[in-house]
């Protein structure tokens, strides 16, 4: 994908008359005029009205001839063994098969229109989807972002898993890269670090690169810097192994097939090649729910072990606009961000933005993807600059084997849950759709998963200020006192209401003055997004103005700089929790209580079902947490006498909703049910601060009159602070 330039401003005179400049008493020229660009509305994959076809391919069928052939992937509720999919074929008019992916049990195919409405119709058919076009999304990182100082503190932390730096096995830390290749010759990438390469473009054997993507992605996760003398741009992850899938061509192009194909090629080899994580640095471009074929498959790799790193995108900064497969569940899904050498911590324009389009919070992180130098692809030991969500996903990658270099027993949602919870919270207070968890700190994420390390690297201090402009040439300043020239300046203000990428109304500027006044760095366009970075060569009280060239408003900014120079926080406090009552929506008492509930121990506390109408228990815990909290997760145990409907939820405060967290079908065996609670997680625990209670609400239905109980084994919770 291309990454999406703010629009700048234009000066406009009117027909002869000289140009009207206003708002001189802030410094800036206000222009008479600013354009937006068009941007052509991207497709949502999503199925809205359930009829198990994708919006986005029913477009396309409205549209078709009746002979037209589509190209598709059809996943099935069972195996798509090579028989079921003949049988298929013949059922609805007998269509042409492509590949058949066990990863999702599912086939590509070409098909008619009529062909893919009657595959909706068949009941043992999931879902019919596009079979859609897929793009490769384009030192002070690893120094800013805390790999270089986790590396000063412990110098075997590097990927190596066979005790030999300069040999390479599966017994090393692996990575498989699914893009356009990799150049094995590259200095960075040679002497045997691709230990296989699968090719599902043109079908060769030996690994290559004709596109180049592919080739800096890889030495971003695991280069070792032998193109240059000094080894500055080696990788995260500099002794780990390497395993290339070819899925996009030399124009960087490719489709959806092929990347569920080299996921499920990657989950059957993961054992013979030692792979620990994946790395996709590509995606379709729309808004996505999550559910279609190549997210189903992201979300089973993780499920088989694996970390998967997905690309946010470059289509920001409008909201909804991560694709497949960044919005998978599964998928660690890795917005960008500028580092100190460039111009200070700020999140990159283009980076794609959340909420998916069933409302979850996406990105999961944010990493250092502006200005990247890598390896360039055929030229021996050359090396590119690119900036995009590509280049940041592999430094999370090469941060995940380094985390499981360190911790071999980690699995994948450990390592998720320690990048995510050792984050520098940036933008509105908790985790959300346009950083995530926040800006990465990998130092802190390595100590939180157990290397032995001290003192994290220092880092500029960080400062949220929020506000209100009343109207147009409204202007609120902020004062910064400058007491370091170490780090630069950077401010990173953003229209939370604005769901666009651009717009006329509201739009404000943002401008930095010296100390002396003098205008120093300004970013006046028509963008959601306004970002500066200014290196400051002497200390002293800078002015940050926010002026409201059109409209009123909220926003809110973020501003990196040496304010102090700080550490990088320790890494957080895990606390864990009990029920202190519980309470009965309905359903009448068999045994127990909130006790019974405090550990796995077969001790139950137990509910008769409602004997009339439909049978139903349900009831609710409290468990203590304080509202400083920077994440939560659930944990319940139970079963049932007789197969009910099991609901999991948590009850948000600010809201008055229960959200809902997990739904399965519970029986007489017992299952542990795991969720992590999502957006203002201060928003599930009772008052303003202090300490307060979250609630957690267990219900379990059958739509008949058979009376069962349910049995609650272990209700917990865990926060960190």
């Amino acid at each position: 994908m291309k990454r999406l330039t703010p629009v700048r401003r234009s000066l406009l005179a009117a027909l002869g008359g000289a140009l009207l400049l206003a708002g001189a008493s802030t410094g800036a020229a206000a222009d008479s005029q600013k354009r937006v660009r068009a941007v052509a509305k991207q497709p949502i994959k999503v199925d809205a009205n359930r009829n198990k076809l994708l919006d986005d391919l029913e477009g396309r069928l409205a549209a078709a001839a009746p002979a037209a052939q589509l190209n598709v992937i059809v996943t099935l509720k069972a195996d798509a063994t090579k028989t079921r999919v003949a049988d298929l074929s013949r059922l609805v008019g007998g269509f042409r098969v492509g590949r058949r992916i066990s990863v999702i049990d599912g086939f590509s195919a070409w098909v008619t229109p009529a062909e893919a409405r009657a595959l909706a119709r068949v009941p043992w058919v999931r879902r019919v989807e596009e079979n859609s076009v897929v793009r490769a999304l384009n030192d002070g990182a690893q120094a800013s972002f805390g790999v270089s100082k986790a590396r000063v503190d412990s110098p075997n932390l590097d990927g190596d898993g066979d005790g030999n730096v300069a040999a390479y096995s599966r017994s090393d830390l692996v990575a498989a890269v699914i893009d356009t290749g990799i150049d094995a010759g590259h200095s960075d990438l040679d002497e045997g670090k691709v230990l296989a390469f699968k090719d599902f473009v043109n079908g060769r054997t030996t690994a290559y690169d004709d596109e180049g993507h592919g080739t800096h992605v890889a030495a971003t996760i695991a280069g070792d810097g032998d193109g240059r003398a000094d080894g500055a741009n080696r990788g995260v992850a500099p002794a780990a192994g390497l395993v290339g899938v070819k899925v996009l061509d030399a124009n960087g192009s490719g489709t959806m097939e092929n990347v569920a194909a080299a996921i499920d090629w990657v989950v059957q080899n993961k054992d013979v090649y030692g792979i620990e994580a994946i790395n996709l640095s590509l995606g379709a471009s729309g808004c996505s729910d999550g559910t279609d074929a190549t997210s189903l498959a992201v979300n089973n790799a993780q499920a088989a072990g694996l970390v998967v790193a997905v690309a946010a995108g470059n289509e920001g900064p409008g909201t909804c606009t991560i694709g497949t497969p960044g919005a998978a569940a599964g998928a660690l899904t890795v917005g960008a961000m500028a580092d100190t050498a460039e111009l200070g911590f700020s999140q990159a324009p283009f980076s794609s933005r959340g909420p998916t389009a069933d409302g979850r919070i996406k990105p999961d992180i944010s990493a250092p993807g502006v200005d990247i130098a890598s390896a360039a692809a055929n030229t021996g030991n050359g090396y590119a600059v690119y900036s995009g969500t590509s280049m940041a996903t592999p430094f999370v990658a090469g941060l995940a084997l380094l985390m499981r270099d360190a911790a071999p027993a980690a699995t994948p949602q450990q390592v998720r849950d320690a990048i995510r919870t050792t984050a520098v919270d940036w933008g509105r207070a908790g985790v959300d759709a346009e950083y995530g968890a926040g800006r990465l700190d990998a130092y802190a994420a390595l100590k939180a998963i157990g290397a032995a390390l001290g003192t994290g690297q220092a880092v500029p201090a960080h400062q949220l200020f929020e506000g209100t402009l009343s109207g147009s040439g409204a202007v609120v300043s902020y004062q910064l006192p400058v007491a370091s020239t170490e780090f630069p300046i950077a401010a990173t203000l953003i229209h939370p209401g604005m769901t666009a990428g651009a717009a006329y109304n509201p739009d404000f500027d943002l401008y930095l003055y010296d100390p002396a006044g003098t205008l120093v760095a300004s970013a006046e366009t028509v963008s959601r997004q306004e970002t500066i970075g200014f290196k400051p060569t002497a200390t002293g009280t800078y002015t940050l103005r926010v002026r409201s060239y059109n409209g009123s408003g909220a926003y809110y900014v973020d501003v990196s700089a040496g304010l102090g120079t700080v550490t990088a926080p320790p890494a957080p406090t895990t606390v864990t929790a009990a029920p202190t009552s519980v309470t009965r929506y309905s359903g009448s008492l068999r045994s127990g209580g909130a006790a019974q509930l405090a550990a796995d121990d077969d001790a139950f506390y137990a509910v008769n079902s409602t004997t009339s109408g439909t049978r139903v228990t349900d009831w609710y815990g409290m468990l203590p947490a304080t509202n400083e909290l920077q994440s939560l997760r659930i944990t319940y145990r139970g079963k049932a006498s007789a197969s009910c409907t099991q609901q999991v939820s948590v009850y948000n405060w600010t809201t008055g909703i229960w959200t809902r967290l997990d739904q399965r079908t519970a029986g007489t065996t017992e299952v542990e049910v795991g969720a992590s609670a999502t957006g203002t997680i201060a928003d599930y625990v009772s008052g303003a601060s202090g300490t307060g209670d979250v609630a957690v609400r267990v219900r379990c239905s059958r739509g008949d009159t058979v009376s069962f109980f349910t049995s609650g084994d272990l209700l917990r919770i865990a926060y960190q602070r």
